[in-house]
């Protein structure tokens, strides 16, 4: 049994990572969480980084529980307003290609 992500999602998570980084707050305040998040939601979707956990038969990188822990650890460190991880769940359980969620 395996308790450790993969390389390749530990890879992923530090590019999550610089995506955030670039998008994130310089300080938390009240104008940040009220503040217009679509470019970070434009590139996380259009690098489809939220069908890390589709399995790769249907265009995802198929990450399991585990490795999508790490990407969400990631995502904890920055408050971005955004449904990123009900997102990246209902997809990996959803288990489409399709992108009507962009």
């Amino acid at each position: 049994m395996r308790i450790l992500p993969s390389e390749l999602a530990l890879e992923a998570a530090d590019v999550v990572d610089s995506i955030l980084r670039k998008h994130g707050p310089t300080r938390i305040s009240d104008d940040f969480f009220h503040a217009d998040h679509r470019r970070v939601w434009s590139e996380l979707t259009d690098g489809g980084w939220h069908m890390l956990g589709v399995p790769q038969t249907s265009g995802g990188a198929g990450f399991d529980l585990i490795d999508l822990c790490a990407v969400a650890t990631v995502w904890g460190r920055y408050l971005i307003p955004l449904p990123y991880l009900p997102v990246l769940l209902v997809w990996r359980w959803r288990g489409s290609g399709d992108d009507s969620l962009k």
